[in-house]
């Protein structure tokens, strides 16, 4: 099994008659580290992958090779794994803070087209196309975009020529104490129905900085289903482990202080920790245990 490396294993077997040969599926136990540095625990957790391929074999074990999954297609399957594993906690992360994450001000230099476009229609009545090109032309050209996702919320409908608030956008506004509020309501809105549009179309790198930090703190305790207390070194560290890539360290202190100050992350400062909010961890456990396993979605393959 040197072939597929130390972390990929054989699975069942069965004889196929059609081939005269013994199948067995590959899987894998893939691990990964727990970390609590306020008792200094650490434990190792396993990611069950399934199915990740098949190795074929005669009666004597001498391996068909030509029929044996390749270790090219195995990796690809458990980089897919990972990034799906990742990806769904980061959409449930953001989904269960997103109200707090349009109370960050850093965001709302990028959120600031929504602004215009909701003050202007709800002060004027609508909003043509050609006012939307104009403003294109002097600002970042990205207007349009947040038009379609907020038409794509029902927030704005199509009228001749332009675009006017629909009735949910004015209930929004009437149960608002002000139209700043009424900005954050729909920026948390987008944030939690439109996150991956957000962050692949729109290119929101320090959105979606902020989201991995956070995925950073909660995947552990979803998956422990409790809070764990970690250094920002211990942080750091996570955040490449799990996206091969480091952050600047003004960056992470800043965005640890943010998140603590809207009451996403919580700052133990007498002894440098941080960990995730006990209510918010709650809910996402509960969203978490909703959805299919990564065993389930992956029964399928070959």
């Amino acid at each position: 099994m040197t072939h597929y490396g130390n972390m990929v294993q054989l699975g069942e077997s069965y004889y196929e008659d059609e081939s005269r040969l013994h199948r067995f599926t590959l899987r894998s136990n893939y691990p990964f580290m727990i970390i609590d540095d306020d008792d200094g625990e650490v434990r190792v957790r396993v990611l069950k992958m399934e199915k990740l391929g098949s190795v074929y074999v005669d009666d004597e074990l001498h391996p068909r090779s030509s029929m044996c999954t390749t270790r090219k297609i195995v990796d690809g399957k458990v980089r897919d794994i990972l990034a799906h594993w990742k990806s769904r906690i980061e959409q449930v992360v953001a989904t269960t803070t997103s109200e707090k994450l349009a109370e960050l001000d850093q965001f709302r230099q990028f959120f600031m087209p929504i602004q215009k476009i909701v003050y202007y229609t709800l002060e004027v009545g609508a909003i043509s196309d050609s006012e939307v090109q104009r403003s294109e032309h002097r600002a970042t050209g990205k207007l349009r975009r947040y038009v379609d996702l907020l038409e794509g919320e029902d927030l704005l409908q199509r009228t001749g020529g332009g675009w006017e608030p629909t009735i949910l956008l004015r209930e929004y506004e009437q149960k608002s104490d002000d139209r700043n509020q009424l900005v954050k309501k729909i920026i948390s809105l987008m944030i939690r129905e439109r996150y991956e549009t957000l962050r692949q179309l729109m290119r929101l790198n320090m959105l979606h900085r902020v989201i991995r930090i956070q995925n950073v703190i909660y995947l552990p305790e979803i998956e422990e289903k409790h809070n764990l207390k970690r250094t920002r070194d211990t942080v750091r560290s996570e955040y490449y482990y799990h996206y091969a890539t480091g952050i600047d360290e003004v960056d992470l202190v800043t965005n640890l202080v943010s998140l603590s100050q809207v009451g996403i992350v919580e700052e133990i400062e007498k002894k440098g920790l941080y960990s995730g909010d006990e209510v918010l961890l709650g809910e996402m456990v509960k969203v978490m245990e909703k959805l299919p396993t990564l065993s389930s979605l992956h029964q399928k393959r070959a």
